[in-house]
């Protein structure tokens, strides 16, 4: 699209900025993004020969491209950039590759954004990585199933042999409660164990593909350093491995919690298929409302992300300008300007917080109603002669081990979000 170097920079750059919005671009990377491109056009507005730009956008994968096209006489608008940046040009843009050629009487400035493209892509290298350290990952992995048997399977079993060797009600209560306490021990101590090895498994793994990213820069040539600059190199050794082994880890967490959550809802289920529907119904009722509040705040963040660009944005425009508002003595406009523009920032911060503090209270109390709920139903199915004291014992076990695993739901949530 063409602009006016005189009228639509801030136009132009905003198309920019909703795009990369859009995209879910870091907001760091876009902001910084911005603010380069800012420079660039600042540079051919300097000179009245240059009167019109365009700009194009385009995405392959997960590589995002930003063209800005200026004709007119040869101008590196990098090198003057550079002059005031320094040896901090680099590392404004960790993923980005910024290049500029002349051609066809157009100056041509191009910067390649290179998103993150995520564990689903490197899973197959990852496992690679994994199974070259199978011994910890296979220990983990079993002591995480084990784990799962140990709070799900063996409860039940325990109520029943309990049940049929002890007569008294009273005594088949406490030999069950203490007999639970130490599988809650139990299932502490291999958790721990299990965590150890997992830690160890991903630590092997984030040595290894640093030292191996490490080693391959070596046969990068000189030139390419020269033309890419450093930052993305930096970046593969220690961000892309941090997101690697970080999504490694999630992935892990979340898939054991999800098999442990089914394993306890199949369990209660085989005692009181109601419990079983009734923590069902809980449990969507939960993740719509999670759900809810992250589209909600996920908004909330791109308008306050918005907000503070273009308070950053004036603060910026105010820098570049400072000598024309001190020659025409504008002080107190441009300072009634910040100030409003800093109390929309602030405002719109504030109603973030009460956003997120209004829905974690709704959350609370729709828990507090389901326990109340989960304990008039055990009572009915107590009274009611449905189950055995050591089967609601166990039922309760089961809730217990339930009600925190809702944090489950707000962690896929999160991930969803981020």
């Amino acid at each position: 699209m063409k602009y006016s170097l005189n009228t639509d920079i801030e136009e132009a750059l905003q198309s920019i900025e909703r795009y990369l919005l859009l995209e879910e671009v870091d907001r760091k990377e876009s902001f910084f993004l911005k603010l380069m491109c800012d420079d660039i056009l600042g540079v051919y507005q300097k000179d009245p020969s240059f009167r019109t730009f365009e700009i194009q956008i385009s995405k392959k994968k997960t590589k995002i491209t930003i063209s800005v096209c200026i004709p007119g006489r040869k101008i590196d608008p990098l090198g003057e950039i550079g002059k005031d940046l320094g040896s901090n040009f680099d590392s404004f843009l960790h993923n980005a590759d910024i290049r500029y050629h002349y051609s066809f009487g157009r100056n041509i400035i191009r910067c390649s954004l290179h998103q993150s493209a995520g564990i689903r892509f490197g899973f197959p290298f990852l496992w690679r990585e994994v199974i070259k350290n199978r011994k910890s990952f296979l220990i983990a992995v079993s002591l995480d199933i084990l784990e799962i048997v140990i709070g799900v399977i063996l409860p039940v079993l325990s109520a029943r042999v309990i049940s049929s060797l002890i007569s008294n009600t009273l005594e088949r209560v406490l030999t069950l409660v203490v007999i639970l306490l130490l599988f809650r021990l139990v299932f502490a101590v291999l958790d721990r164990i299990s965590q150890y090895f997992y830690s160890k498994t991903i630590s092997m793994i984030d040595s290894s593909l640093s030292t191996l990213l490490a080693e391959k820069i070596l046969s990068v040539k000189t030139e390419n350093l020269q033309n890419y600059g450093t930052s993305a190199f930096y970046q593969k050794i220690t961000g892309d491995v941090d997101a690697i082994t970080g999504g490694l880890r999630q992935c892990i967490n979340l898939t054991s919690s999800m098999l442990s959550y089914i394993g306890n809802m199949i369990a209660m289920g085989f005692i009181s298929p109601l419990m079983l529907v009734y923590h069902i119904i809980t449990a969507v009722v939960m993740t719509l409302i999670e759900l809810s509040r992250t589209r909600k705040i996920k908004v909330r963040d791109q308008q306050d992300y918005l907000l503070i660009t273009d308070f950053l944005d004036t603060i910026n425009g105010i820098i570049h300008g400072n000598r024309e508002i001190k020659l025409f003595n504008k002080k107190r406009e441009f300072s009634e300007i910040i100030d409003n523009k800093n109390a929309k920032c602030l405002a719109s911060g504030i109603e973030t917080k009460e956003l997120n503090n209004r829905y974690t209270m709704i959350k609370r109390s729709v828990s507090a109603v389901f326990t109340a709920g989960f304990g008039a139903i055990l009572v009915l199915l107590l009274s009611g002669g449905w189950i055995n004291p050591t089967e609601a014992v166990v039922l309760f076990n089961y809730n217990a081990t339930l009600n925190p695993s809702m944090q489950l739901f707000e962690s896929i949530a999160s991930y969803y979000r981020s």
